[in-house]
Formats: structure tokens, C-alpha cells, sequence
């Protein structure tokens, strides 16, 4: 890609394009009807635990950032899709697994 400054041309590599484009602020629609894309929030936590599983606390951040509240972990726990453990003092929680014996 080619961008001018001053009376000079400079060729831009797509990558560094693409790099400033996702560094650009996301604002408001203009359109009402726009809505951001549902998120997988479960699927996510899940496939994230599955392979490593989190501190309390950092489920905690992750709930706030995914705009969720406790409920959210009670009900996976109700459904036996994780569980908690305790380690050096701590609670974790990790993907129920099936096909390991616990």
C-alpha cells in the first residue's frame, strides 16, 4: 500500500496497515439497530479452563469484564461443567472432565 506525506510516496507493508487499523477506537454505531456480536462467553471460559485452570480471583476479573455476575459460575457448577479445588490456599476452578478419573 502506498501513502503520500508531503510530495513523497512511502510503500506500507499490509501487516503494519492492519496493525494501525485494530489499534483504531472503536465509537458508538450511528445506526440504533447496530448491535455488537454475541460473545461466547461460556464456550470461552470453558475451552480457557480446560486447559488451565484459574484462581478465584482471576475469575473474578474475568466475570467483570465479560459484564457477568457469580450466578454465572454457581449455575456451571449446578451443571457439573467445572469444579473447584483447593490448592496451597487457594480455590481454583477448572473444566469437569469427563473421560479423567477424578
Amino acid at each position: 500500500m502506498k501513502i503520500m506525506k508531503g510530495e513523497e510516496y512511502f510503500l506500507i507493508p499490509e501487516k503494519v496497515v492492519l496493525f494501525y487499523l485494530l489499534l483504531t477506537p472503536i465509537r458508538p454505531p450511528v445506526k440504533k439497530w447496530v448491535t455488537f456480536p454475541e460473545e461466547k462467553v461460556e464456550e470461552d471460559f470453558l475451552a480457557i479452563i480446560s486447559v488451565h485452570p484459574m484462581r478465584e480471583d482471576a475469575v473474578r476479573d474475568f466475570l467483570r469484564k465479560a459484564h457477568l455476575n457469580w450466578e454465572f459460575i454457581d449455575d456451571l457448577l449446578a451443571n457439573e461443567k467445572i469444579k473447584r479445588l483447593s490448592y496451597q490456599s487457594y480455590q481454583y476452578f477448572m473444566r469437569k472432565n469427563v473421560n479423567r478419573e477424578e
